[in-house]
């Protein structure tokens, strides 16, 4: 497949559908199986990523993963004495995620290229086989680095669909599809990536509802491409909006009373007749005489 040149040197603009970005949409990481005291770090880690309190996170992600390799060794919870590779690959997602929200994209990319290895490991057709390539594309994405994102989505897509714990009519699957889209869609290719988007948007309103917000982003990234490949700019129609809603949204002036009026009205004529060429020039000939 051949791209545009460079598309990654054009500028965009929040209020331009054909130069806005499409959305993608991050993994959303769920711990497999695990014991109370580490069910309750990762409670605490997510919380305090979606706080915003990132270090707080971080800490509590590797704090747990001391605990479950300590009780891994402790309980033979595995049958290596080692966290299981589905264990390693949440862990790794989870900690990345927490590594890109505090702009450590680079380390977040080594942590994921780091346990690729352990996605090898699994059973042919795991549903976690895909996390890590879904994550690496992620991070690309966001450092537009869109060739590699589109790869990293390839994998992730492929896996998803061949997956029999998922297919190609699962939720997860959709999302990969449109997070391959978007990097279509920066690529160059609006007319692939709104096919990909439209079969993700079927998938997502039956599979989720029609008003689930995954579907609704996805609607709203079909419009964007869509309007890109007809050439459609919106900042006027943005300016115009708002206009409106300026004006709505002022206060209304107080009618006047007729006393006001009669001032207003007594004004304006004094004023007139002051401004007219003909009284400038009477008042003139009066100041000359009286000189």
């Amino acid at each position: 497949m051949e791209f545009d040149a460079n598309p990654a040197d054009q500028v965009w603009y929040w209020g331009s559908t054909a130069e806005f970005p499409c959305c993608i949409v991050p993994e959303v990481v769920t711990p497999p199986p695990c014991p109370d005291q580490v069910a309750q770090l990762l409670h605490i880690a997510a919380e305090a990523h979606m706080a915003g309190n990132l270090k707080k996170s971080l800490s509590a992600y590797y704090r747990a993963r001391e605990v479950w390799l300590d009780l891994s060794h402790k309980q033979s919870l595995s049958d290596t004495r080692e966290l299981r590779p589905e264990e390693i690959l949440y862990l790794a997602a989870a900690i990345g995620s927490v590594m890109s929200s505090m702009g450590r994209d680079l380390d977040a990319l080594a942590l994921y290229r780091d346990v690729l290895s352990e996605a090898e490991k699994l059973e042919e057709g795991h549903p976690d086989g895909a996390l890590v390539h879904g994550c690496l594309g992620s991070v690309h994405f966001h450092r537009m680095e869109y060739e590699k994102a589109f790869r990293s989505f390839v994998h992730c897509k492929v896996l998803r669909e061949a997956s029999r714990h998922l297919g190609v009519n699962h939720p997860d699957s959709a999302m990969a599809s449109n997070n391959l889209a978007c990097c279509l869609e920066r690529l160059g290719k609006p007319g692939r990536a709104r096919e990909l988007m439209q079969h993700a948007h079927q998938v997502l309103r039956r599979g989720l509802g029609p008003s689930h917000p995954r579907t609704c982003l996805v609607a709203r990234n079909m419009s964007r491409t869509g309007n890109k490949r007809l050439g459609i700019q919106i900042p006027d129609r943005i300016k115009m909006f708002w206009s409106a809603q300026m004006k709505a949204n002022q206060p209304e002036e107080p009618e006047e009373t007729p006393e006001e009026k009669k001032k207003r009205e007594r004004a304006s004529k004094f004023a007139s007749l002051y401004a007219s060429p003909s009284r400038n020039k009477s008042v003139a000939k009066s100041a000359s005489k009286r000189k």
